[in-house]
C-alpha cells in the first residue's frame, strides 16, 4: 500500500481515487490540473483528475 504521499502516483485505483477526492480540498486544485494538463502528463492526479494512461477519469464532487 502507498503511503499518503504516494496515492496521487499509485497504480491503485481505490489510492487514486482517494487521493483524488483529498484534492477537493486543497486551494490549488485548479493551478494543478492546469499543471497536468498543460504538460501533458500521462501519469498521476493532478487537481482532482487522474491523467494516467487509459481512460480518464475526473473525480469532483460537482
Amino acid at each position: 500500500m502507498a503511503t499518503a504521499s504516494d496515492a496521487w502516483l499509485s497504480d491503485n485505483p481505490a489510492e487514486k481515487q482517494a487521493a483524488a477526492e483529498a484534492c477537493q480540498h486543497c486551494p490549488a486544485i485548479r493551478e494543478c490540473y492546469e499543471f497536468g494538463r498543460a504538460t501533458r502528463t500521462e501519469f498521476g492526479v493532478y487537481g482532482g483528475h487522474d491523467f494516467s494512461n487509459g481512460p480518464k477519469r475526473t473525480y469532483s464532487p460537482e
